[in-house]
């Protein structure tokens, strides 16, 4: 059985150097699992895949490697490259400790999907690719482009942390720096990897209900052109285009997506479109100039602009624009053959939201916000093989960001403040006998505008060698930084205001589950229970005419099952599914809006003619969920009907260099909405073409 099947997985283009900065030579035996589970975690970032820092923790830039290798079945392999070791991309895990790890040995709730299962189904838009996450919930305000949230474990939205490239992207300019799913296309995603569980102690503010890491692809192998164009419902049009080049000591590639639609009416009684315009930019390029030095380059830009209606569900000509710049650059110092590793790197992000109505009648008003930060990191792998075939890691971090906020509401007068942040952090970690897995981590923050925090993890995960049994676990501490906005913007025009007495938000959780293997590993089931409580929880507060964000006296208690498996049924079809049950009340004991009682997904993908053919299908069901019009202050809530969503899609390798696909979204047509007054697209059908070429 091969396992890169179980879950669309892809077998890793290279040796572990190749998976991120960390580069790991000449690696081999049952030292291979002992060095990617314990080199440079950080209390708060692993060298290889992350740097510590305020708000702005990076986790390092992937890299190409070598030429790809065949996959031989399991999470390890060794090739004729010197005994350089490999590892499948679909079983280790670069987010839950900040460096490569395999899934087995991570103690915390992470779930991992690769390329290769986005591109099988056609996803489009990456918060759809989040849809088949146990525990996340997605909310949209209309169609394409409209804003979208989501939320990790009933959390807040503004509870999850977003990175991009290792690039924190929440926006500090928007209510409590909640990132905006709705304008991050799929087309240049290589995996995403979404942490679940309060991670303050390995990543900054935000990280409350989770952590969600998206990581593009990198140039790899000889020069190649990609090119997609396709077309289909409410008058849509993507195109997608990528060069891409790598080797040893040199990689780069370039992307580029443009996309547009006439829309639907984002009121669910409107009948006028509203449209939306995407042009997205993304770059990485690296040098490794000599074994142990590597520099590495990502940036990112995306042009969008939206067409919204005044207040669902009435029409109107108002625009939306939103333009997101980020980058990272780094440098990686690896020596005694990657027992040591020093990490530095800085980061900048810009957000620049103009609204405007042409009748005037809307809010004429300008959002914006830069982030600058840097981050240095230390680590050190200790093995000591005659003590219980033992291996530990000890990591030191230090990070500093600061942020600007522009902002320029409509009645109010123009605000510009900004907030820094510093850290420091620890972190220890244990591999003992390839078994059992433990890490600890304590991290302690510097704030200009709050009071300093200190937060702790621990993980452990521990494998029965007879059974394949897994059991994990993980508890740990979060907090939640008011932001600018919340702080400091004044919006007389919905009679909103700002609030500098604002506390931070806090929480602990746990969560302990227990993963089986059936059939020689055909079939993986995993059984987790979660548990979080959230102190001071920010909301909407005041009376009219003034609203604005206040804490809730006392503790919010999120609480729920997850379960989530994988099947290959024969070599060329896999499954997978999960359902979550969550329990989510304020501190009051009322029940908290938009948090789904009962969520479920699964996904199918058939590979046949010997793989040049692809059939996919998937479902998304949501059930249970409480909303409030979002035009009506003080609203009465309202029970949003169940909705079951399914997409089917299929892919065809004419030649070599050219592949047709077609899909239908929707295919039940249901009429859904998962914000009270906000319309969602019906049945809708897109086909397209894909060409590839070299470059002599």
């Amino acid at each position: 059985m091969h396992r890169r099947h179980l879950a669309g997985r892809r077998p890793v283009r290279a040796s572990l150097s190749g998976i991120h900065a960390t580069s790991v030579h000449q690696i081999r035996g049952k030292h291979l699992v002992a060095l990617i589970c314990m080199m440079g975690l950080a209390a708060a970032n692993g060298p290889a895949a992350a740097q510590p820092g305020g708000e702005d923790e990076q986790v390092p830039l992937e890299q190409p490697g070598e030429a790809p290798v065949e996959d031989t079945g399991g999470t390890e392999t060794e090739q004729d490259t010197g005994g350089e070791a490999t590892l499948d991309v679909g079983e280790v895990s670069v987010t839950a400790n900040r460096t490569p790890t395999p899934l087995q040995a991570v103690g915390a709730s992470v779930t991992v999907i690769t390329s290769e299962q986005i591109e099988a189904q056609q996803i489009q838009q990456l918060s759809d690719v989040l849809r088949q996450v146990p525990g996340v919930v997605v909310s949209g305000f209309g169609g394409d482009g409209s804003l979208t949230e989501v939320r990790i474990r009933g959390a807040e939205t503004n509870h999850t942390l977003v990175l991009i490239d290792g690039v924190r992207v929440n926006d500090p300019s928007s209510v409590g720096a909640a990132y905006d799913f709705a304008h991050l296309q799929a087309s240049d995603v290589e995996r995403v990897e979404v942490l679940r569980g309060p991670q303050s102690a390995l990543y900054p503010s935000d990280a409350i209900g989770g952590v969600i890491n998206i990581i593009t692809k990198r140039g790899d192998g000889p020069p190649t052109v990609t090119a997609s164009v396709e077309g289909g419902s409410f008058g849509t049009v993507l195109t997608t285009g990528s060069v891409s080049y790598g080797d040893e000591d040199v990689d780069v590639r370039g992307g580029v997506s443009y996309f547009r639609n006439d829309g639907i009416s984002i009121g669910s009684d409107g009948i006028e479109d509203d449209g939306y315009e995407n042009l997205s930019l993304t770059f990485s390029g690296g040098v490794r100039p000599t074994e142990w030095l590597s520099v590495d380059l990502t940036a990112r830009y995306i042009d969008s602009e939206r067409e919204l209606d005044d207040q669902a569900p009435l029409d109107g000509a108002n625009f939306f624009e939103n333009e997101e710049i980020s980058g990272r650059l780094q440098t990686t110092l690896t020596f005694l053959d990657g027992a040591w590793v020093t990490t530095g790197g800085l980061n900048y992000t810009s957000f620049d939201r103009p609204q405007s109505d042409t009748t005037g009648s809307f809010i004429d008003s300008r959002f914006g916000s830069n982030s600058f930060g840097g981050d240095l990191q230390s680590s050190y792998l200790v093995e000591t093989p005659e003590l219980a075939n033992t291996a530990h890691t000890f990591t030191v971090a230090f990070a500093h960001l600061t942020e600007d906020g522009d902002f320029e509401p409509r009645g109010a007068p123009a605000v510009e403040e900004s907030i820094t942040n510093t850290s420091i952090a620890g972190d220890y970690q244990l591999n003992l006998d390839e078994q059992l897995f433990v890490t600890a981590s304590l991290r302690h923050d510097f704030n200009s505008d709050f009071p300093d925090a200190t937060t702790y993890r621990f993980t452990g995960a521990y494998v029965n060698p007879d059974w394949g049994t897994r059991v994990h676990g993980s508890y740990g501490t979060g907090v939640k930084n008011p932001t600018l906005n919340d702080l400091f913007v004044d919006f007389p025009t919905f009679f909103f205001f700002g609030n500098p007495d604002l506390e931070q938000e806090r929480s602990t959780g746990f969560d302990i589950g227990i993963e089986q293997p059936f059939f020689d590993d055909q079939l993986s089931i995993d059984v987790t229970f979660f548990r979080n409580w959230i102190e001071n929880l920010t909301a909407v507060g005041g009376t009219f005419p003034r609203f604005f964000i206040v804490n809730i006296p006392g503790t919010s208690l999120r609480e729920g099952v997850e379960v989530s498996a994988t099947a290959a049924i024969t070599d060329d079809i896999d499954l997978v599914g999960h359902y979550t049950y969550t329990f989510a009340d304020q501190a009051d004991g009322q029940r908290l809006l938009n948090v789904p009682r009962h969520t479920v997904g699964a996904s199918a993908i058939w590979r046949f003619l010997e793989g040049d053919g692809t059939l996919s299908a998937s479902l998304v069901g949501e059930y249970g969920r409480l909303s409030q019009d979002f035009s009506l202050p003080g609203a009465p809530r309202v029970a949003l009907d169940g909705f079951t969503l399914v997409d089917v899609a299929a892919s065809y390798a004419v030649t070599e260099n050219v592949e047709v696909f077609g899909r239908v979204e929707n295919l039940l047509d249901q009429d859904y909405e998962t914000r009270v007054g906000f319309a969602n697209p019906g049945i809708a059908a897109y086909g397209g073409v894909r060409v590839t070429f070299g470059v002599e």
